[in-house]
């Protein structure tokens, strides 16, 4: 007889992909790891608050990671990751961030936190965990979202930090720090088709990121007023990451494509009944019939 395995209830404080599919908030979530893919190949690697496990079974398969430590506070969160995104090259532990006693000096190339910085108060003792895990050379990203425009209310996040307050945390233990930021936008796009020399392709949201042989990244446009930021942090020099973005199609159940021209549609119909109106109106203050005043009147205070 199987055993049965672990459920979670989606609370807010955790993506759980089997869960929030297709949502914004799964997204945004999968972006950071596959911008993370760039930099994980034959790297010894440390998904410190790793929660289901989704991101650090992403790094094994299509960024190609060597080995890879995965540690989360929540028992039954990473009995839970065992169970849906267990591989041979990951290990998932039990393990406080603040201490990372799973964890040996000097041993981990490429340290990733997402979302998690805010969610403890005590953040330059995480840092310093950080510090003493990673190599000489090693390099950490990290994320978290962005105190000036991120909706207020999360009762997950006990710290919340702008861009400055987050970089100036992050120089106190890193000589060069590299900051991206992350935002939802829409955009249109001309491309070539069937041209090789396009080395950036869509990744689109009907690819399953958890089955596919292979993910490809898109170059994208560096966004002010972010809703995340991103920092990559190391005693070392930094190489440049390819910005990556998701072409979106449906979000949340609603078609994009087709919401976006029905909108356009009908906005365009309701300027044109406002020039009409327009029109109308000058005609009727023109007009030296005076008893239709009164009508332009009330339609004046109408439209204006």
């Amino acid at each position: 007889m199987k055993n049965k395995l672990t459920k979670l209830k989606f609370t807010g404080e955790r993506l759980i992909p089997k869960l929030n599919e297709g949502s914004a908030f799964y997204y945004e979530h999968i972006i950071r790891y596959l911008l993370a893919c760039q930099y994980t190949k034959g790297k010894t690697i440390l998904d410190a608050g790793c929660g289901t496990g989704y991101g650090s079974y992403l790094i094994s398969k299509h960024g190609l990671g060597k080995q890879i430590q995965a540690v989360d506070i929540s028992p039954q969160t990473i009995i839970y990751a065992k169970e849906n995104y267990g591989k041979s090259n990951i290990d998932f532990h039990v393990d406080d961030i603040l201490n990372l006693k799973t964890i040996k000096d000097k041993t981990i190339d490429l340290a990733i936190s997402f979302e998690v910085i805010e969610h403890i108060s005590k953040q330059n003792k995480f840092l310093l965990q950080i510090k003493r895990v990673l190599k000489n050379k090693g390099l950490f990203i990290v994320s978290t979202p962005n105190v000036l425009t991120y909706p207020k209310g999360n009762k997950y996040h006990l710290k919340e930090l702008g861009p400055n307050e987050f970089k100036q945390l992050l120089n106190k233990h890193f000589k060069n720090i590299t900051i991206l930021n992350q935002n939802f936008f829409l955009s249109q796009e001309i491309n070539i088709p069937n041209n090789n020399k396009q080395k950036d392709i869509n990744i689109k949201n009907n690819q399953n990121f958890f089955e596919q042989k292979q993910i490809n990244l898109k170059q994208s446009k560096n966004l002010s007023n972010c809703e995340y930021i991103i920092a990559l942090c190391s005693d070392k020099s930094i190489k440049n990451p390819i910005p990556v973005s998701i072409s979106l199609e449906n979000v949340d159940n609603f078609n994009l494509t087709e919401g976006i021209i029905s909108l356009s549609k009908q906005f365009s119909e309701l300027i044109t009944q406002r020039n009409n109106i327009k029109v109308e109106l000058d005609m009727i203050k023109s007009s030296k019939f005076f008893k239709l005043w009164p009508t332009y009147d009330r339609l004046k205070k109408l439209f204006n």
